[in-house]
């Protein structure tokens, strides 16, 4: 099945959106989309990379830490800044939202990897 890239970027920002606004489906999502690598572009990969640090860390993953956490690898004007921070937390989904998305996003993993083969910042 072909995914509308559109569509795609849709589920992928609400994904992570719903995981900033509610660390306890972190686990969920993780099992779903084990990889980065599963995200279309580098923003989105980092973004889930920084989250699951957070998570694994103990530390409340939140639009705050994540800016900070772009901020430390000199990402964070380059995705965008406070615009890109608020385009994953503009439409959060509900929960019957969230579990639609991640298994809509879910999908992704019979794609191949856009992945950790690219710098990144490169190649979106």
């Amino acid at each position: 099945m072909t995914v509308n890239a559109a569509a795609r970027e849709r589920t992928e920002l609400a994904v992570l959106g719903a995981m900033l606004l509610d660390n306890r489906i972190i686990p969920e999502v993780r099992e779903i989309l084990p990889h980065a690598a599963l995200f279309s572009t580098t923003a989105h990969r980092t973004v889930y990379d920084i989250i699951l640090d957070l998570h694994d860390k103990g530390v409340e993953c939140d639009p705050l830490r994540l800016a900070d956490g772009l901020a430390a690898e000199d990402l964070f004007s380059t995705f965008g800044g406070n615009a890109f921070i608020e385009s994953l937390m503009a439409a959060p989904p509900d929960d019957v939202g969230i579990v639609h998305a991640a298994l809509y996003a879910g999908q992704l993993r019979h794609a191949e990897p856009f992945g950790p083969t690219q710098p990144r910042g490169e190649g979106d």
